[in-house]
């Protein structure tokens, strides 16, 4: 059994997931609001407390970088600690990751109905894959920003990014792209 999560600054949403044929399939979801928890190892206590079933391994993607098994959220006044997080749950192992690198690796899950065909080519698709997502990024930047999370042909990840889209110049020029600052 597999603990899921995805931990956002508005919900956090936690799931069970099995592995039934190579594929996953969810067995219960909760979301519950980010906000009116003092962090996500609180909130994993009570989704655990409220189901019999336990897991076996876990991953909770979040916004903001990972580093050393720790993340300060950008988006919630939390700093998450696998440590913290391997004590709740009494895994050895739990990984964190971030929040868009979590939804590239969801990409081998989506099934044809799930996907929107922008340019019609012929023959196989080969190649590398990636998530692009607009989002409000650090408070530090004024702007919305841009992320890229790419998997090269499916099993080498990196991120790139988040920089910013801002048409407008100020200060440093280096988080912007496609604008004309001189």
């Amino acid at each position: 059994m597999i603990l899921a999560g995805d931990i956002g600054g508005t919900h956090a949403r936690l799931a069970f997931f099995d592995v039934r044929d190579g594929h996953l399939n969810p067995v219960s979801l909760s979301v519950f609001p980010s906000r009116e928890y003092s962090g996500l190892d609180e909130i994993v206590s009570k989704f655990l407390s409220s189901s019999p079933l336990r897991p076996d391994q876990a991953c909770f993607g979040v916004a903001g970088p990972v580093r050393n098994g720790r993340i300060e959220a950008s988006n919630l006044p939390w700093i998450i600690e696998t440590k913290r997080l391997v004590a709740e749950i009494k895994l050895d192992h739990i990984t964190l990751i971030n929040d868009l690198e979590a939804n590239a690796w969801g990409i081998p899950e989506l099934a044809p109905e799930d996907l929107v065909l922008l340019n019609r080519t012929s023959g196989t698709p080969v190649g590398n894959q990636a998530v692009i997502s607009a989002g409000t990024g650090s408070p530090a930047w004024p702007s919305t920003t841009i992320s890229a999370f790419c998997r090269r042909n499916v099993d080498l990840p990196a991120i790139l990014g988040p920089v910013s889209s801002s048409t407008r110049c100020s200060g440093d020029r280096s988080q912007s792209f496609g604008t004309n600052c001189a």
